[in-house]
């Protein structure tokens, strides 16, 4: 004989299951769309890292996606990401699921919490200041690690933006190229709000074009 609460705490975890398989399943086919854009592209798959944004996700639906294949996280928030990182080392998982996670931090970032990333995460993608980029370097060096950096650009001149102006990008790179522990591996936008990837294209096109312009004089 069961009681209400026994039955009303099974359909809970029944519903939780079926979000996290929910989870795989969407990921599986977000992988399937993005390889088949890499085929039609003529392009490696080792030349695209699929990211999954898991700000406000539990980690149960991080591991969920793992399960599917996932490696990379994308992270908003200091506090947030700290706290999944330090659930993830004293949770029960395998111990090869935990060092094939990847941590991307992807939101701004504030250069006096650097030191709480520091020792676990993989790449910044939201780096737009010299002083941001050697404070990173700096603590990089304490935990004897190269943390992956990409430099945001503001390409839509939007203030309410993070990332440098376009006309800085290169003196940014020069300065950053040059300091231990980091390695600057491209730059990074995020096109303005549009209703079409098309009107997005320019963002991009412009990208693209500071990349070339930067990777020929440095």
């Amino acid at each position: 004989m069961t009681t209400r609460a026994e039955e009303s705490n099974s359909e809970v975890i029944s519903e939780q299951q079926q979000w996290l398989e929910e989870v795989a399943t969407r990921y599986t086919a977000v992988r399937n769309q993005v390889d088949e854009a890499i085929r039609l592209a003529h392009r490696s798959t080792n030349e695209v890292r699929l990211i999954a944004v898991s700000k406000t996700k539990p980690l149960s639906a991080i591991l969920s996606a793992r399960n599917a294949g996932a490696q990379y996280f994308g992270e908003n928030y200091v506090q947030e990401l700290v706290a999944k990182h330090g659930e993830l080392m004293a949770s029960h998982s395998n111990n090869s699921d935990k060092q094939a996670i990847e941590w991307h931090f992807i939101g701004h970032l504030q250069s006096n919490k650097v030191r709480m990333i520091a020792p676990f995460v993989t790449w910044i993608h939201s780096v737009d200041t010299v002083k941001l980029g050697i404070e990173i370097s700096k603590q990089a060096q304490k935990y004897q690690h190269t943390i992956n950096i990409l430099v945001q650009i503001n390409t839509s001149g939007e203030e309410s933006k993070s990332g440098c102006a376009p006309e800085d990008a290169e003196s940014i790179v020069r300065s950053l190229i040059i300091q231990p522990n980091i390695a600057v591996r491209g730059l990074m936008t995020i096109p303005e709000a549009v209703e079409t990837a098309e009107e997005a294209r320019p963002a991009f096109q412009l990208l693209r074009k500071l990349r070339d312009d930067i990777a020929q004089k440095v």
